[in-house]
């Protein structure tokens, strides 16, 4: 007698709905739900989305910032689940909220965190709470995982983790075969990622993390006393993380001394490098850098600006850190003085002395290009 299962393998079409209903979970991202879907029915990821979505490569893409209607219109009929539940999975609508308008779908999005896409591998892993997934009776995703200001579980008060403990290679749930059956496993050496590690999320980084979500989800925001645009008020963090950064480059510069005067910059001795954007630091990077900028956004305008001055700082040093001028900010490049650029062509022209924290960021950066 032939075995029952011939003729079947775990390639087999999938497009009549699943025997195993699998409902989507509180703040579940949607590569989470369809991982874990696909591990219910006994089969890889790939096949899964192979079968739902023949001829579109679905991993190849972030699908957590959302899915067309063509694509969306393929989920319910096979899981059971409505489409509004899968639209509202989406992080456009907190993206949206930030950016202050429409996003491009080809371009990066402000405060979400980028995958870094190559195929199906990712050089950005997906951050996660090792003690959420331990908890889990079903580990999962969230998607409040995927904005940049989250570097710690407020809940378990842990930073986050991007990348496995034991091989280093970054957490892609995504790649996981029919074997794993949980999302808490390493698809490339099999570690338990719920075993990672665990690390304290630093103070100020926990403040402007409680902030940030205060201020996606009113709507509203303050700095300085005065009322923000929610857009507005992530342009002005956005700012000061640059101020820090310039500030860590260049750690002898007046714009460094200003900020030590304020109190602000601290632990620089062991300060990550942060040679990439905002959207591909690693939580311990960002852990670090929200550390310092909330600092900076607890000083008064009218405090920062006498700091700046006191030290000789121009208004060139703030521009150089290639952000925009937020609305609210600009009375400080109106006080400030600029340096006559036509003065430096006089000069000799010769390669500019940079720190060596300058160069191990550039040597990052290039690293990043590059890809593994």
């Amino acid at each position: 007698m032939a075995p029952t299962n011939e003729g079947y393998s775990r390639d087999c079409c999938l497009t009549m709905q699943w025997m195993l209903p699998v409902p989507v979970l509180p703040d579940e991202t949607l590569s989470s739900w369809l991982t874990r879907a696909a591990l219910e029915q006994g089969c890889d990821p790939l096949v899964l989305t192979g079968s739902i979505w023949p001829g579109w490569r679905a991993w190849t893409m972030d699908i957590d910032r959302g899915l067309g209607d063509q694509q969306l219109s393929k989920l319910p009929p096979v899981s059971g689940i409505p489409a509004g539940t899968f639209k509202a999975m989406s992080l456009r609508r907190e993206a949206e909220v930030i950016a202050g308008g429409d996003l491009e779908v080809s371009r990066s999005w402000p405060w979400v965190l980028a995958l870094g896409s190559k195929n199906r591998r990712r050089q950005s892993g997906l951050q996660y709470c090792p003690d959420c997934l331990q908890t889990d009776s079903k580990p999962y995703f969230r998607r409040k995982w995927r904005f940049a200001w989250q570097s710690g579980c407020e809940t378990h008060q842990v930073r986050l983790v991007s990348h496995c403990d034991r091989c280093c290679s970054p957490v892609q749930p995504h790649r996981l075969t029919a074997e794993s059956i949980l999302l808490s496993k390493c698809p490339i050496c099999d570690f338990n990622l719920a075993r990672a590690i665990r690390y304290p999320i630093s103070t100020g980084s926990k403040i402007f993390q409680a902030a940030s979500n205060d201020v996606i989800h009113s709507r509203h925001a303050f700095y300085d006393s005065q009322a923000f645009a929610p857009h507005n008020w992530f342009a002005i963090a956005r700012f000061f993380t640059g101020v820090v950064r310039q500030a860590l480059r260049q750690p002898s510069s007046q714009l460094a001394g200003a900020l030590r005067r304020l109190e602000v910059l601290s632990g620089i001795d062991n300060a990550p490098l942060l040679g990439l954007p905002l959207e591909l630091l690693l939580p311990l990077e960002r852990d670090f850098l929200f550390n310092q900028a909330y600092r900076l956004m607890l000083v008064g305008r009218s405090d920062l600006l006498q700091a700046l001055l006191d030290a000789g700082v121009t208004a060139n040093c703030l521009r150089s850190n290639s952000e925009s001028i937020p609305p609210g900010l600009s009375e400080l490049f109106i006080n400030l003085s600029t340096n006559d650029k036509r003065a430096r062509s006089s000069r000799s022209i010769l390669p500019r002395k940079r720190s060596r924290r300058s160069v191990l960021m550039a040597w990052a950066r290039l690293q990043r290009k590059m890809g593994p």
